[in-house]
């Protein structure tokens, strides 16, 4: 009788406090699944600005079936919420120009711009977290108490994809200028983890790396490098070739590299600085005097990195994500990646 009380008591005692928890990260979870909704349909729209001499009728003014479009710009349905007065919506799709915060998506033809039609807070109860007002203009990933970052842990996150081996996951990013903000943790002797700055879906771009490995006898260093698929030769110098007759490619990782700081030209970069949490800072603007370049910023910690650093626009798709190798004796923590319009 006792025992049993015993487990009733640890029961209950989990249920107060893993259970809150747990209902936490299924909200946050609903929000990153619209903001991520929400950047691909952006994404299209701004295709379509650059293509077409207007934005398509996606409010059907003009009252004709427009399934296929929609589905063209991944339309989906806003889960359902409850507002702060206790009023409950249905899950929707609609899309509407104007805003009454009912669910689905408030759509602007003239400018092409498209909000998620729902009140501050709606999934999280927070409205200084989860802001869907005009203006917020961001997407978040929240990486909570998921430890070791690999291919199985991204993948289940909405909206991350895996590429290029198994681990490595990248996910779409709607912006042309913006910033990249995460909360990572290091530990290990060797190797490392990077922050893609700028890719394409194959991992084609630039991509920060916080690299033990990179100047190795001199303690590390972070460094900026550019990733290219090229076509793969044997050792004789000979194309490879796939089965179905295609010429076989590999990622060259370092067709060119920028080193941005050396650990033995760093007093900060110690031991304990390379294994700490640290905040991350990624910002990316268009050049003002070179429209195919754009400037980056990278801060850490507060910190000033790098701010006058230049890399090649993209002319492709954006996306943004996390990669680490030679994990053997490696653990990269990831709490969160931000991405927000500048």
């Amino acid at each position: 009788m006792i025992e049993l009380l015993i487990v009733i008591a640890i029961i209950g005692i989990l249920a107060i406090t893993i259970a809150p928890k747990l209902l936490k990260e299924i909200r946050k979870g609903t929000v990153a699944k619209v903001q991520h909704n929400l950047g691909i349909i952006r994404s299209r729209l701004s295709l379509d600005e650059s293509l077409s001499d207007e934005f398509p009728d996606l409010a059907n003014e003009e009252g004709r079936n427009i399934t296929e479009l929609l589905k063209a710009y991944s339309i989906n349905p806003t889960p359902p919420f409850a507002d702060e007065d206790g009023n409950s919506y249905k899950e929707s799709s609609e899309i509407v120009d104007f805003r009454d915060n009912t669910g689905g998506w408030y759509y602007i033809r003239k400018s092409g711009e498209i909000y998620a039609n729902l009140p501050d807070g709606a999934y999280t109860k927070d409205d200084k977290y989860e802001i869907w007002r005009n203006g917020s203009n961001s997407v978040s990933y929240d990486f909570t108490d998921i430890d070791d970052f690999t291919t199985k842990a991204a993948s289940n996150i909405d909206g991350w994809s895996t590429v290029d081996g198994n681990r490595s996951s990248i996910t779409s990013n709607p912006y042309d200028e913006y910033t990249i903000e995460s909360t990572v943790t290091f530990t290990g002797d060797t190797a490392g983890y990077g922050i893609y700055i700028q890719s394409d879906e194959d991992s084609n771009g630039y991509i920060l790396q916080y690299d033990r490995g990179y100047a190795k006898k001199q303690g590390g260093a972070l460094i900026i490098r550019k990733r290219v698929t090229e076509d793969a030769y044997d050792k004789d110098g000979n194309l490879k070739y796939n089965s179905d007759g295609s010429v076989k490619t590999k990622i060259n990782e370092g067709a060119e590299t920028i080193t941005l700081a050396k650990t033995k030209d760093n007093e900060f970069m110690t031991e304990n600085w390379w294994e700490k949490e640290h905040d991350i800072q990624i910002n990316v603007t268009d050049s003002t005097t070179d429209n195919s370049k754009q400037n980056v910023e990278i801060i850490i910690d507060d910190t000033v990195i790098t701010n006058d650093t230049t890399i090649d626009k993209s002319d492709t798709d954006n996306y943004t994500g996390i990669r680490t190798w030679n994990t053997s004796n490696t653990i990269v923590d990831v709490d969160s990646v931000n991405i927000t319009e500048l």
